[in-house]
């Protein structure tokens, strides 16, 4: 097997947290697949096994296990972040702060070069609490990262074990598609090509230093939820309804929610950021950052894409 090219000539070992979730799962395949020697965190025994992946015990909120996490690493990509929070507390722990830890551990252990996984929400943080967090945790990357570093802000990610997409393929089997705002567009991307992505920018040269990068599947413009919804329901040999839902609709059920979310037990998606985040007219993105600097291009097409993911949900039994 080809071994990737070195930092100052030395094996390549990669820290990785967030490496349980669905794209950081995805991600220490791929990096084991192209040689590289992955440390990853995890809170529980994990069964993925592969002689090219080392589990690490342990979370963000413990420097001790951070620490081991980085020892031997020449590299670090930090895709670890919340979704969901009962509060701005919530997020800030989880993607402010959790990243000041990384970056301090990764500070301490001499890490080279360090890739970190943002959001294409940090564009709009006035718009939730989530959004808010993910570009405070940009600048913190700005202030506080030493040598290499980059950030990767993803949108939309789908692909095999995703469950936050998987209510889009449930809704169309339905027949029935609910349209929170049929004017916003939003760009995608296969959580393998973002995982090729992730790669590219770790093993590229210094000229991608101090960037960030917007990916996506090359589509321009992106994506219509009503557009979506029928090549899921041509995947699926399914006819689509689409059924407006009236902002004022969503506004009430997130308003509900938050009132409701200590008595609930839960955290609820639906929340008034989340409100804001859905009729939000632009999620789009045409950056060529990381083609320019690194080379790297999308190569799942949506058609292609949402067709594998439809076949591999109906194999597990999710649809």
């Amino acid at each position: 097997m080809n071994r990737p090219v070195a930092v100052n000539g030395d094996s390549k070992v990669v820290a990785v947290t967030g490496a349980t979730g669905f794209v950081g799962a995805h991600l220490i395949r791929q990096l084991s697949k192209q040689g590289w020697d992955v440390r990853a965190l995890t809170r529980r025994p994990q069964k993925i096994l592969d002689s090219g992946i080392t589990w690490v015990p342990g979370s963000l909120e413990d420097g001790r296990s951070l620490a081991e996490l980085m020892r031997g690493a020449s590299a670090c990509i930090h895709v670890a972040g919340a979704i969901k929070g009962r509060n701005r507390d919530d997020f800030a722990r989880a993607n402010i702060v959790g990243t000041e830890q990384v970056l301090a551990a990764c500070r301490n252990g001499g890490v080279e070069r360090y890739i970190h996984v943002s959001s294409l929400a940090a564009r709009e943080p006035d718009l939730s609490d989530y959004a808010w967090s993910k570009r405070e945790a940009e600048e913190a990357v700005r202030a506080n990262a030493e040598g290499v570093w980059a950030m990767v802000r993803p949108p939309a990610v789908y692909g095999p074990g995703d469950r936050e997409t998987l209510s889009l393929f449930q809704a169309t089997k339905l027949g029935l598609a609910p349209l929170p705002n049929a004017r916003a567009r939003a760009s995608l991307i296969h959580v393998n090509d973002l995982s090729a992505a992730l790669i590219a920018s770790l093993e590229a040269d210094e000229a991608l230093h101090g960037h960030v990068a917007e990916v996506h599947d090359g589509q321009p413009g992106g994506y219509l939820l009503a557009d979506l919804y029928k090549r899921i329901g041509a995947t699926l040999g399914k006819r689509v309804m689409l059924v407006p839902v009236p902002g004022i609709l969503l506004r009430g059920a997130g308003q509900a929610n938050a009132v409701l979310a200590p008595f609930l037990g839960r955290v609820p998606m639906v929340t008034p950021g989340k409100v804001r985040e859905l009729l939000h007219p632009d999620w789009t993105t045409q950056d060529d950052t990381l083609n320019r600097l690194t080379g790297w291009q999308p190569a799942i097409s949506a058609e292609d894409g949402l067709a594998s993911t439809a076949r591999w949900y109906r194999a597990e039994g999710w649809l």
